[in-house]
């Protein structure tokens, strides 16, 4: 999931208004509503949704949603902000059955939730986008996989296939479908954040493939730093110092929400699915954070016309390049006006496309910083601008130095001069549809004219790890470019697993354990795709007693009826 999107979560629930909530619904007073919702029994649960094995939820008109609300506020006050979403999305009324659904799975059966987990699409709609239809969608999807997951757990043949091929086939089936890009990838970190044997087919695939390393330990900091750094690296050499502060913003950044907490990093291979770690690295073809687009753009060229012309207004020198306070500017606006607050722009009456807002934004605060005229057009994207960061809508993104020191200022006058190079980062939803929401950690030289680029991403749901797993990032190693515009990249810089050799030796192993045949005609994905559905493992002994304590834990926990009909969801 994307770093944001806690942040968003967060911002969502804040900003319920619960009172409001309540009043809506011809209660009075709240502590009405939160007696109502302690007094609730299973008995007073109405049966929900019948899908699959039939699931019942908590239901009850009002009763579940002031529950829910009640919850979600709670989790919220704790800082669990994804599991504050999904009850706040519960809370609204004749949808909320999904979220509570998943708030209930995520808070019984461990096996049973991780597997959902594993079993829901990897699509999911408005996930990115707006965090109740997201929470709400999520929960809506995952109930769906509850059926499923159910009679994996129970049926041995399932049980077996799950332990030889590491995945199940409702996952393999929305791998084969028209919008599962990527599920593989989503199937393959979940069974690392469970420590899921190494040996299972989908490790020794093409899937495998696609990682130039995995299972690192976040105490591992030398091999994590190779990994990102020099590691796999075919040509140049990234300096040390940049690898440093990059492994320490895996480590200790944004993604370790909980520092006493187990971490695990994988590493993903740039040059997979069309180079598309690569593209956005560099931020071409429209990809990648918006911080990236704008330093490898046409942006830069046009900041500095901007500063040359305002110098030369007031007699003082060009300058050849972006470099010391101007280059600050330009990395902390850019930064700043991420997805988000371009949305948030656009509804205050600013107008044009990202690249155009940014120009128009950086002259406006060049000009203001000089005291010449603003014209109506651009005092309306400065005087928007600052009123967000004054209600706290968005935030000044940070930028620090080699040294490590902050050198930005939301004042332009207030910026220090910068020693050596620059560094910051930003929230983006990437095209890796595995990942989401990524993080672009971007340091930049600027008298070298070069941008070193890491991106990186939580393995999560809503903020969630699997029952019993660990957390997970996934990190690309550092890619160069320069931000010279319309400099080409490199898209060999980093060694790729994906050699005729390795993947040869992939398909032979995948045809070893399923007795699957590739065709002549056959992609080597789409032959992948076939084998895993299509295999059945023989199953043994220990599959059956599997299959068996899954039933019977089931039946303990009420979540299976005896005869394997029903399945009721009680907190």
């Amino acid at each position: 999931m994307a770093i944001n999107e806690e942040a968003r979560s967060k911002a969502w629930v804040q900003n319920l208004d619960y009172s409001q909530y309540f009043r809506d619904q011809g209660l009075q007073q709240q502590d009405q509503a939160m007696r109502m919702a302690a007094e609730s029994t299973p008995e007073s649960r109405a049966a929900g949704i019948r899908e699959g094995l039939g699931v019942a939820a908590d239901f009850t008109p009002v009763v579940g949603e002031i529950k829910s609300a009640k919850e979600g506020y709670e989790d919220y006050q704790a800082g669990n902000y994804g599991m504050a979403a999904l009850g706040a999305a519960g809370a609204i009324p004749f949808i909320g059955y999904g979220p509570r659904a998943v708030k209930g799975l995520l808070s019984s059966v461990g096996n049973l939730a991780n597997k959902a987990a594993q079993n829901t699409p990897t699509r999911i709609p408005d996930f990115y986008t707006n965090p109740a239809k997201g929470a709400f969608n999520f929960g809506k999807e995952y109930t769906k996989a509850i059926g499923p997951s159910i009679k994996e757990s129970i049926d041995p043949q399932a049980v077996a296939k799950r332990r030889v091929v590491g995945m199940s086939d409702t996952k393999i089936d929305d791998w084969l479908s028209d919008v599962g890009q990527d599920a593989e990838k989503t199937a393959i970190s979940i069974n690392r954040q469970l420590d899921m044997p190494k040996d299972s087919l989908i490790e020794k695939s093409v899937v495998g493939l696609n990682y130039l390393d995995s299972r690192i330990p976040r105490e591992d900091v030398t091999k994590l730093s190779s990994a990102v750094g020099q590691g796999f690296r075919a040509v140049g050499k990234i300096p040390e110092s940049i690898v440093q502060r990059a492994t320490k913003h895996l480590t200790d950044g944004p993604h370790v929400t909980n520092p006493k907490g187990r971490y695990e990093y994988q590493i993903k291979d740039p040059s997979v699915d069309k180079n598309i770690g690569y593209i956005e690295a560099i931020g071409v073809s429209g990809s990648g954070a918006p911080v990236v687009r704008a330093l490898h753009g046409k942006s830069t060229d046009t900041y500095l016309t901007t500063v040359n012309n305002l110098n030369k207004t007031q007699g003082e020198k060009a300058v050849a390049n972006l470099q010391g306070k101007n280059m600050v500017e330009f990395m902390q606006v850019s930064s700043t006006l991420n997805g988000d607050a371009y949305q948030l722009m656009k509804k205050l009456g600013v107008g044009g496309q990202p690249s155009q807002m940014l120009d128009t934004l950086l002259l406006a605060r060049a000009k203001s910083a000089k005291g010449l005229k603003i014209y109506k057009g651009e005092q309306k994207a400065l005087d928007s601008f600052n009123s967000l960061l004054k209600t706290r809508a968005i935030k000044m993104a940070k930028v620090s130095d080699e040294a490590g020191n902050p050198v930005g200022s939301q004042n332009l006058l207030d910026i220090k001069e910068p020693e050596g190079y620059l560094v910051t980062q930003q929230s983006f939803n990437s095209r890796q549809k595995e990942l989401g929401g990524m993080n672009a950690f971007v340091v930049v030289d600027p008298t070298k004219g070069k941008m070193y680029t890491m991106l990186s991403d939580g393995h999560d749901v809503l903020g969630i790890d699997p029952v019993g797993g660990h957390g997970l990032i996934t990190a690309s190693p550092l890619i160069e470019s320069s931000i010279k515009t319309g400099a080409k990249y490199s898209n060999k810089q980093i060694k790729s697993f994906k050699t005729t050799r390795n993947i040869n030796k992939a398909l032979k192993e995948t045809e070893a354990v399923t007795g699957i045949k590739k065709t002549s005609k056959e992609t080597n994905e789409a032959y992948t795709k076939r084998a895993f559905r299509n295999s059945k493992p023989p199953v043994t002994q220990a599959d059956r007693d599997r299959a068996a304590s899954a039933r019977n834990k089931l039946v303990g926990t009420g979540l299976l009826a005896a005869g394997g009909t029903a399945v009721a969801l009680d907190d």
